[in-house]
């Protein structure tokens, strides 16, 4: 999912004129100053508030942020400090700052994150009406993971989604006998298959990857697999999940060996070694290729001959994918909920999330349906796939609602293990989905 690891860090951005000068360009302070004249959320005075975020995923996606940042505290005078997590760091953190009203002001997380304690979370079904209204609506993912399901009103802001598709090597896929990338799943595993007859094989993760598992969620949805029923029972006990079971034990095979004790980076380093050809992730392994310039030749290599495509389509017949939500709460211990909504808005401004996601590097996909043109999706045809992420998308809980029970079977692993007890011979896989359906149930009570 990422190039490295990087600490846990904290960064205060400077707030004086020359600061914020440095960092925002003049069309953007221009833009700026005519926002904070119309914009319908008013910073308190002396408003001092702090965000803690997902790690950033490279350094132009951060310094992009950080531009953005600047020219919010330029024009509205309020302070932001902003603390950086590693992805698995944030929900615990944030847990601790909801259930003893201390800490943080604001969490840009990881999925159903503020479902986790909606009850602490500022209503901020204004901001998503003032934003859904100015850029032709939401995304029906975005609106599943914002609302709290039990209320009917917007405890986060969906400010992107990180999409995780196949990378692969191109010559190695027509090595392999395919003039292009597989479009269903039948098709997907005679390619991995050849791979691994190549001498080239795949390798996707079957550990505990809090993003690198979202492959296997595919799996299963495209199998017709659920997590839960509408009805919010527990759906994992059924043919659909013994099918994409069965599945992913043939394709196992195929892999290169180890790929059940796989965490985020282990794909990653693979992929760069040149030890497999084919995975599963974001747009982070092209991304380091790109911006490594011509120095590296090994990286010179990869670059010219990767690409990315969608998940094959299975038995379901349509897509169904999970990829990652990047959400936005603000918590109501914070002193300055005007100064967070308006900061939250403000990120999602064209202009800003134009200068982010371009930052980003296709990292970053949209909620809002407005922002489809920004400027990444035409700078590199090897980008466009993860354009239809969220669109292409259902939530981790499908077919249920995001809720708090649910988000226990996330975080949980529960899918993952049921993968990785089959495709290591511990559980055959009538017996995984059995017992993943009671494991689930007892996180649903």
């Amino acid at each position: 999912m990422k190039d490295n690891k990087l600490n846990s860090r904290r960064r205060f951005l400077q707030t004086s004129a020359v600061a914020g000068a440095a960092l925002a360009t003049p069309d953007l302070l221009g833009f700026a100053e005519a926002w904070a004249q119309s914009s319908p959320f008013k910073p308190e005075k002396g408003a001092r508030i702090t965000i803690n975020r997902v790690t950033r995923f490279f350094e132009t996606e951060g310094a992009a942020y950080e531009t953005v940042v600047a020219a919010f505290q330029k024009v509205t005078g309020a302070k932001l400090v902003m603390q950086e997590d590693w992805i698995d760091d944030i929900q615990p953190k944030s847990v601790i700052a909801a259930n003893n009203g201390v800490g943080n002001d604001m969490t840009m997380g990881i999925g159903a994150h503020a479902q986790q304690f909606p009850d602490a979370c500022v209503d901020v079904s204004d901001v998503a009406k003032y934003l859904g209204d100015k850029y032709g609506g939401w995304f029906p993912l975005a609106e599943s993971y914002g609302v709290n399901p039990a209320t009917g009103k917007w405890i986060q802001v969906p400010t992107g989604v990180n999409g995780n598709y196949p990378n692969y090597r191109i010559s190695h896929m027509k090595a392999a006998g395919f003039s292009e990338f597989p479009k269903d799943t039948d098709g997907f595993l005679e390619l991995c298959r050849a791979l691994k007859g190549k001498g080239t094989p795949a390798g996707l993760s079957f550990g505990h990857a809090t993003g690198d598992q979202a492959w296997m969620y595919w799996l299963l949805f495209t199998h017709g697999g659920k997590i839960l029923n509408k009805d919010n029972s527990v759906a994992l006990d059924s043919p659909e999940s013994v099918a994409a079971l069965e599945y992913a034990k043939k394709l196992h095979a195929s892999f290169i060996p180890g790929t059940e004790g796989w965490n985020d980076g282990s794909n990653n380093k693979a992929f760069l070694s040149e030890e497999i050809s084919l995975t599963s992730n974001g747009a982070s392994i092209y991304g380091a290729v790109v911006r490594d310039g011509g120095k590296d030749p090994q990286k010179t290599k990869i670059r010219n001959d990767m690409d990315h495509a969608h998940y094959p389509v299975g038995p379901l017949g349509k897509p169904a994918e999970y990829q990652l939500m990047y959400p936005t709460n603000i918590f109501k211990h914070t002193k300055y909920p005007e100064a967070c909504k308006a900061f939250t808005a403000f990120v999602l401004e064209a202009e800003n999330f134009e200068r982010w996601s371009r930052g980003a590097e296709a990292y970053i996909t949209q909620t809002l349906r407005a922002h489809d043109n920004v400027s990444v999706w035409k700078a590199d045809p090897k980008y466009l796939p993860f354009r239809d992420a969220t669109r292409r998308s259902v939530t981790f809980s499908h077919e249920g609602p995001v809720s708090v029970e649910a988000t226990g079977i996330l975080a949980e692993f529960v899918v993952a293990d049921m993968f990785g007890e089959v495709v290591t011979g511990q559980k055959s896989p009538k017996d995984a989905a059995k017992d993943a359906a009671r494991r689930a149930q007892r996180l649903m009570r």
